[in-house]
């Protein structure tokens, strides 16, 4: 079967509209940064929890414990981005995440991280996380509602091939301590951060005053 070259046309004219769309593609590179550093947490989970901190079998109750975290954070958001919007919202939930993973990654020089340190710190990016799955994508959906199912094609694509790369990447790198992962959200959290003052040229901060 031939391929529908009207089809064809619509797809790379989409594509090339997410590409050059300055506030899609931003988000759509601030999703890969994200996810990607979440996955790097998923691929390293088992090790934190049952050789750094010996939980045993336990591993899979603090697991649940963070999921659900998650899953009330996604909650709340749904009942609170009406009020303040999804921008503000996804902005400043990025803004605690780099600024914990900051000061946990400091407390590394200081201090034996214990499990229990490591679950405050971990419900707090967890909270964030349930923030920001939802809003940065729909974020970038935003300006694309006359391609939606192209450009939701396209930002999924793209995000998951970053995030897969970063994760991989960073669940390589864990050496029996949290540094690589609280490390890799204070980096790509600070990057995401940039990108999003750049896709909205500054505004963020006027609105966030």
């Amino acid at each position: 079967m031939k391929p529908n070259p009207l089809f064809q046309k619509g797809f790379l004219d989409g594509f090339k509209e997410v590409l050059t769309n300055r506030i899609t593609a931003s988000y759509t590179v601030c999703m890969g940064l994200f996810f990607g550093s979440f996955i790097g947490y998923l691929n390293s989970s088992q090790q934190i929890f049952q050789v750094q901190f010996e939980t045993g079998s336990m591993f899979s109750v603090y697991f649940g414990l963070l999921a659900l975290v998650l899953g009330f954070s996604s909650l709340m958001n749904s009942r609170i981005v009406e009020k303040h919007g999804a921008k503000i919202i996804a902005f400043k939930a990025m803004t605690v995440t780099v600024l914990a993973s900051l000061v946990f990654l400091i407390l590394h020089a200081f201090v034996d991280i214990s499990l229990w340190m490591f679950l405050i710190y971990a419900t707090v990016i967890f909270f964030c996380f349930g923030l920001l799955f939802g809003n940065v994508n729909s974020l970038a959906m935003e300006p694309m509602g006359h391609v939606a199912g192209i450009a939701s094609a396209v930002i999924g694509s793209i995000s998951s091939l970053m995030s897969m790369g970063i994760g991989t990447l960073v669940g390589q790198m864990y050496n029996n301590t949290l540094i690589p992962i609280s490390g890799n959200f204070v980096l790509m959290g600070g990057i995401a951060l940039g990108i999003m003052y750049w896709a909205e040229k500054g505004q963020l901060k006027a609105k966030t005053a």
